[in-house]
């Protein structure tokens, strides 16, 4: 896993998207930011945080054979476990938002 940490961005998910077009990438290459400034949501939401008070990273894996309509479902799966990996530190500011179970 190879990891880039920076200090303030427009947007982990947009910088890790330019690194994919522009060079080869690794699965499981990992983007994460104290701010960002231009965070993105789901489905073209914006996504504002204040600074070293939110967890702020994308990944990058290829799933060249998964459907372009299953892949929404690791989203889910993904942001499932990492609430749950967070419960079970008992944080005393742990805060749910938009996090979809079924």
């Amino acid at each position: 896993m190879k990891r880039i940490k920076l200090d303030a961005i427009g947007s982990t998910n947009s910088f890790l998207k330019e690194m994919a077009h522009n060079s080869s990438l690794k699965d499981y290459t990992v983007v994460t930011a104290n701010s960002q400034t231009k965070g993105k949501g789901q489905m073209g939401a914006k996504w504002s945080s204040q600074s070293r008070k939110n967890l702020l990273c994308s990944v990058f894996v290829g799933f060249d054979d998964l459907n372009v309509s299953d892949q929404v479902l690791i989203n889910y799966a993904v942001s499932i476990a990492i609430v749950k990996t967070l419960e079970s530190y008992k944080l005393p500011k742990l805060v749910r938002k938009y996090v979809v179970f079924w």
